[in-house]
């Protein structure tokens, strides 16, 4: 496949395979408590089940370190449409499980196009920790929700809450009680980096698919020859071709009335050290988080009501989504105004916002099934896309 840029498959850090002693499962069946079996047999039940308790060996992940990738035992081959982060954690997922996997990635290169700039992980986190990753980024202690002559409207965090710092957590180290913010580029490359040489097929944009008895059959754009897999997982993004083909042509979306701003800049404010902050005016929405912390860099989402028309316009246009930017929040409190002027335009993207219904459509037939965006595009604002199709 073509290979290009950063990102590449098969780093050298050790691999992770299922755990023997699980299965891969993170948990083994014993012998029920004396109290449930006494409660069992009490209810004339004659057949006690058995008690699933966390594997010691793995700590209930279900991995183990190991040197090297295990071998693909099972002749079946998973082809998955789509190299962002969820079409990578579901590779390595199944690789680390001895299951052949490959993925088919429109993009001719890792650094081909920007995919999103900084996420936040929340809950995806305990995924990653299923894949023998560790949460990695910058950890943010506070946020804080200001009007746009900074007054303060709310806050909440650790730093707030230092007197029930030894109470919070839940046992968690001092880290993973709080949110990391790292690129989207970053997780991506970390995951990829774990899985085997050749998984990634750079250039090949997945078109159209047929399913029948014994397989899919996979058609790319760009004269790319077909493909053939056992199994279809269509990770290809909120615009999927694979959930379109499912759905009869319909994609299902609907546009929340609001366009999405994106930008990143050095920033010295001491609201831009390792806390996350919104400022809003009842239509417009700035929220800035930790981006990176070397070089210290934030990122800014802003968003306002817009037409559909309009946003798919002024997405196209660096300079208009900024000039737009500093036309409504120009006069807001510091460090905004100082954070959108040091933005460079190449930095500054848009896009409409989409969700769907979950439930709405067909999201899986015998031999495909979606996951991530593809399955259940939903509004940027919780920060749940990565993470869900992490989770997925």
């Amino acid at each position: 496949g073509r290979e290009g840029g950063r990102g590449k498959e098969g780093g050298g850090t050790p691999a992770m395979r299922a755990c023997a002693i699980c299965a891969g499962e993170g948990a083994t069946l014993g012998k029920p408590s004396k109290k449930r079996y006494f409660q069992a047999r009490s209810a004339g039940l004659s057949n006690v089940p058995r008690t699933r308790r966390m594997c010691d060996k793995c700590s209930g992940i279900g991995l183990q370190p190991d040197g090297a990738l295990p071998p693909a035992p099972h002749s079946a081959l998973v082809a998955v449409a789509g190299g962002g982060i969820g079409g990578a954690a579901l590779a390595l997922a199944l690789q680390q499980r001895g299951i052949r996997v490959r993925v088919y990635e429109r993009d001719t290169s890792f650094d081909a196009r920007a995919q999103g700039y900084a996420l936040t992980m929340q809950q995806g986190a305990n995924a990653l920790r299923f894949l023998g990753l560790t949460n990695q980024g910058v950890f943010s202690h506070t946020h804080t929700s200001f009007l746009p002559d900074g007054t303060v409207l709310g806050r909440y965090g650790r730093a707030v809450h230092e007197s029930t710092r030894e109470h919070m957590g839940n046992g968690k180290g001092e880290a993973q009680r709080r949110n990391a913010h790292l690129p989207r580029q970053d997780l991506r490359a970390l995951l990829l980096s774990h899985t085997a040489p050749g998984t990634l097929q750079w250039g090949h944009a997945l078109h159209r698919f047929d399913e029948d008895e014994e397989g899919v059959s996979l058609h790319f754009g760009g004269g790319e020859p077909t493909e053939r897999a056992e199994l279809l997982v269509g990770a290809d993004g909120i615009f999927s071709r694979t959930a379109r083909q499912l759905r009869g042509g319909d994609s299902g979306l609907r546009y929340l009335g609001v366009v999405v701003v994106l930008g990143r800049a050095s920033c010295d404010h001491e609201l831009a050290d390792e806390q996350v902050f919104q400022t809003l005016d009842g239509e417009t929405r700035v929220y800035v988080m930790p981006y990176s912390s070397t070089p210290k860099l934030s990122m800014w989402q802003l968003s306002f009501p817009l037409s559909e028309q309009q946003a798919n316009r002024m997405s196209r246009d660096g300079a208009s989504l900024k000039a737009e930017a500093l036309r409504r929040c120009g006069g807001w409190h510091a460090p905004i105004p100082q954070l959108l002027a040091r933005t460079a335009v190449e930095d500054v993207s848009g896009y409409p916002a989409y969700d769907r219904e979950p439930t709405s459509g067909v999201c899986h037939t015998r031999r495909v099934v979606l996951l991530g965006d593809a399955a259940h595009p939903m509004s940027p604002f919780k920060g749940q896309g990565a993470n869900q199709a992490l989770l997925d």
